[in-house]
């Protein structure tokens, strides 16, 4: 607590004057007392044996980190003297070194090295030194090591004698790194690259915030009390898109300067009050955003529009400034603020002495109350260490797929990721069922599984031994999404697409193995219901009560129809049994969906070409359809019925065709890619009671329904016939309401399906151009830039997106292979086919598209989006005499910049693959430019 006399100036802690000076009163002093009794009866507060065991694990980090840095100089060659005085030193961040640490954290650290030790060194090296801790026939030291080179922050997870570790690396411009070295230095950041920063800033960023504090210790006691609230209930863990301890850290430390002599107690009060209707997304500062010496990227909305999209910017106060709640989704958002608003009812309650400290750090009720439906992640691998890696992998993907399901905002009101991912290890009887069991298929009558409770860190439903000795372990790693509807939305969702980039996004990890890993989403149509969640998701222990299912007694009605039948007049049913004398007034029956249906489609792999339909997942048609995309007929003009969505298929090996011999000389995975070009069948279905005098006269139909249509592994799409030939359409009506003189009136409409299916390849041959020549054609080619003398991709104009494979620069797209295209007077991109002129498009989700002329009525739906470009002549900066294509969007993506940016996706939410900004204040990193080539002349 800080304490003045009158005659000094209060002092200005923050951006802005502090809202009071004023000193706690007896009141706030007795509350404040409370809450501290109370944090130390949850045991938030480490004891001094648990403290000096993280004390010793740093030492042995340290010698570690010095024999790492030895290592690598010998392995380059360096002399002795070099090598013995490169030194390296272990660095500590977050919570440890804001000491706040609470029993069972782990230690953020940092393994600062000299400028010729590398990121690659640090993942080739420090693994090993760590395994070799472990010896045989000892209780192991290392466990759960985990290197995750890919992920924002590039990092080691493992856990040394019982105790948690984040492990990430940085090296410094500096041939020495002395175990007295600080980070302070503005200058130590000259020449690191954007990992690097982020990696050095966590260490900077702690010790500013300790610095920006009026009273330290008030400070820890209340964001020990923010952290247990944010983990009570479920909002914290910066994987998952909410605010990680940095995070909680700057947010309480602006109370602080806001209330610089309040006690612990009113800093939490205010907290809630003051963030809980903060103007979003004003950014929280804890002093001016600084210049500095490099020129490296600051956090600027005005300059940078990644920025500009962060919802609820936290900036951390070291030089350079960056957001470190970028990762934030409008989901994420909606529920930290929700959490808030109820946060700051009860501390109320407790200021005015109605209610207790204990209220506030209740367990959430995420899994208990909050949502109906549930998407469930599932990533497997059928050995432990290998699990411990591919879980890492999957859940630093799940935010992604938050985002996603989040564009599908016509359905999807929210999607929330629990922040804790579930773990169990199922034993099979043999190999082949443990096989199944990885690759995510349901066994029947399967052995129980040995799984932990992430909140109790307890195991649940324990295997015999005898089981475990003899059955074949495999580890299952379980995250949850809960999942909210738009309020009215009935029929089907589908979420084949988020689905689907998920999958490619996983499965595009360098480490994947299909035989080893399997991730899969599973949303249950009935399981998916809170009612019927396992009971791994609820503590018990704590009071988590598993909801029940109520019982509503139905009556359910069931009629088959063919299309025979649907010519004789006066189809109908009634209940004479239930109304025998006719006497009571006819009731109408409204069938409504309460419960709509989650469904989609999911990646299929096949070996060879002619089982392309292989294992074909079984998916649901969405009613109305969210997207329907637009297909071409074989003469490429449009077909005037909705289709289903296309599926994307990979085999698992290259397949030899004439474009690619598989002679070894093109390293990519050639894709089969299926558009499924169907209209399902409709039944149009009549339900109502008319009177008793009319019970006979039909009715015209009034409610269309649009049942399953599946894919099986013999037939496209199936039919049921019957012997006269006509369809059936089954239909299952549940009412609880008694109701009568039902007429059904049945119509099928026209059915028509068509298939393509095609190999995309990368080996192609080279054009020649006239240089100089005028040529209004050209076809387009993907190539990342400013990097322009490495790889090339290209993208087919048909597909929705580059392919992933790199290519040699000295191969370019065949003409018949690639799409032509010219400008129109209005300079859209047009490309002529015997149909007509198609333009090319992007879609909601960013897709490239190649779309017939749209209509009024889909320019109101936006659906479409044409690219009115530019074509830049060649400049020389690439080789090869291309030019560049400038393009935006009208519609929804009428955007300034377009760049697909893997190690900015954080920032720059949705990869966009057309068009591009580049310029020398432009992050350094994966911008995709379409480049043009004239189309040769005959």
């Amino acid at each position: 607590m800080i304490a003045r006399t009158d005659n000094q100036e209060p002092r200005q802690w923050g951006v802005t004057p502090a809202i009071s000076h004023s000193l706690p009163t007896d009141q706030e002093v007795r509350i404040n007392n409370e809450l501290i009794e109370e944090l130390k009866a949850m045991n938030s507060f480490e004891s001094a044996e648990e403290s000096q065991k993280r004390v010793d694990v740093l030492k042995r980090l340290q010698k570690i980190t010095e024999e790492f840095v030895r290592q690598v100089c010998s392995s380059k060659n360096q002399n002795e003297l070099a090598t013995n005085s490169a030194g390296g030193k272990v660095f500590t961040y977050g919570s440890y070194r804001l000491g706040v640490v609470g029993p069972g954290s782990d230690i953020d650290t940092l393994v600062v090295a000299p400028k010729f030790v590398t990121r690659e060194d640090f993942f080739k090296f420090y693994p090993p030194l760590l395994k070799a801790l472990n010896k045989p026939n000892e209780p192991p030291m290392i466990e759960e090591l985990a290197p995750v080179p890919d992920a924002f922050v590039p990092i080691i997870k493992f856990v040394m004698s019982g105790i948690s570790i984040d492990l990430i690396f940085c090296k410094l411009g500096v041939t020495q790194v002395p175990p007295d070295m600080t980070l302070e230095d503005k200058n130590l950041l000259r020449g690191l690259d954007e990992k690097e920063l982020r990696s050095l800033n966590g260490t900077r960023v702690t010790d500013e915030i300790l610095t920006l504090v009026p009273a330290p210790a008030v400070f820890k006691h209340a964001l020990r009390a923010i952290k247990i609230w944010a983990k009570c209930r479920a909002i914290y863990g910066n994987v998952y898109g909410f605010p990680g301890g940095v995070a909680w850290a700057m947010l309480v430390a602006r109370i602080c300067q806001l209330y610089p002599a309040a006690v612990s107690a009113v800093i939490v009060s205010k907290f809630f009050r003051i963030l809980g209707q903060w103007n979003w997304p004003q950014p929280v500062l804890l002093k001016p955003i600084e210049d500095g010496p490099l020129n490296v990227r600051v956090w600027n909305p005005r300059l940078y529009p990644s920025d500009k999209n962060h919802l609820m910017p936290i900036i951390t106060p070291a030089y350079p400034s960056m957001c470190s709640t970028h990762n934030i989704t409008p989901s994420t958002k909606a529920a930290i603020l929700g959490e808030m608003a109820k946060a700051a009812d009860i501390v109320d309650r407790i200021i005015t002495g109605n209610a207790t400290w204990n209220q506030l750090f209740q367990r959430h009720t995420f899994f208990t109350k909050d949502y109906k439906y549930y998407l469930t992640v599932k990533a497997s691998a059928k050995d432990q260490e290998q699990s411990v890696k591919w879980s890492g992998l999957v859940e630093s993907k799940i935010r992604h797929l938050v985002m996603k399901l989040e564009m599908l905002s016509d359905v999807i009101a929210s999607a929330r990721p629990y922040v804790k991912p579930f773990e169990k290890v199922q034993y099979c009887r043999n190999e082949e069922e443990a096989q199944k069991i990885a690759m995510g298929q349901h066994v029947a009558d399967s052995p129980p599984a040995e799984a932990a409770n992430p909140a109790t860190g307890e195991t649940a439903g324990e295997v015999p031994e005898q089981e475990k000795e003899g059955g074949v372990p495999v580890w299952i790693t379980t995250f949850y999404i809960g999942i909210e509807l738009t309020p009215g939305m009935v029929g089907q969702v589908n979420i084949s697409w988020p689905a689907q980039e998920f999958y490619i996004m996983c499965h595009n990890w360098e480490g994947y193995d299909e035989q080893m890993h399997c991730v899969k989403l599973e949303l249950l149509r009935k399981g998916s219901f809170s009612v019927n969640l396992p009971d791994e998701c609820f503590d018990f222990g704590k009071g988590d009560v598993k909801p029940m299912r109520p019982v509503v007694k139905k009556k359910v009605i069931r009629k088959v129809v063919s299309s025979s039948e649907v010519s004789q007049s006066g189809m109908k049913r009634t209940h004479a049994e239930e109304n025998p004398n006719g006497d009571e007034p006819p009731v109408i029956a409204e069938v409504s969906v309460s419960n709509p249906r989650i469904g989609f489609s999911e990646e299929t792999w096949c070996q060879k070409l002619e089982d392309v339909f292989c294992a074909l997942w079984r998916f649901d048609l969405a009613h109305p359809p969210i997207q329907p995309l637009r297909a071409l007929n074989p003469d490429g003009a449009p077909t005037s019925r909705n289709i289903t969505p296309q599926f994307l298929l990979k085999p698992r090996s290259p397949i030899p065709t004439p474009m690619n011999s598989g002679d070894g000389d093109v390293n990519t995975k050639p894709r089969i890619t299926l558009n499924f070009v169907s209209l399902p069948t409709k039944s149009t279905v009549t339900l109502t009671a008319p009177p008793a005098r009319e019970a006979t006269t039909n009715q015209k139909p009034d409610r269309e329904v649009i049942p399953t249509v599946q894919l099986s592994d013999d037939s496209i799409v199936k039919k049921p016939t019957n012997s006269d030939g006509g369809h059936l359409i089954e239909q299952s009506l549940t009412e609880t309401d008694t109701y009568y003189l039902l007429d059904y009136h049945t119509v099928t409409h026209d059915y028509s399906s068509t298939i393509e299916s095609g190999i995309l390849s990368t080996h192609t041959t080279t054009i020649e151009c006239t240089p100089g020549s005028t040529n209004p054609s050209f076809y387009l080619q993907a190539t990342n830039a400013p990097d322009i003398d490495e790889q090339y991709y290209w993208a087919k104009g048909s597909t929705p997106r580059i392919i992933p494979d790199a290519v040699d620069a000295k191969f370019t797209p065949d003409i018949s292979d690639a799409t032509v295209f010219t400008l129109d007077s209005d300079k859209r991109l047009v490309t002529v086919r015997d149909g007509g002129p198609l333009y090319a498009d992007v879609d909601y989700f960013g897709y490239f598209e190649i779309v017939h002329l749209m209509s009024e009525a889909d320019i109101a739906l936006r659906d479409w989006n044409y690219l009115r470009c530019d074509v830049r002549p060649p400049s020389g900066r690439y080789p090869g005499d291309y030019g560049e294509l400038y393009c935006l969007a009208d519609g929804a993506f009428n955007r300034d910049v377009w760049n697909y940016c893997p190690e900015y996706f954080d920032s720059y939410n949705t990869g966009l693959v057309l068009g591009n900004y580049w310029s020398e204040s432009s992050p350094d990193c994966f911008n995709v430019t379409f480049l043009v080539k004239p189309v040769c002349e005959s």
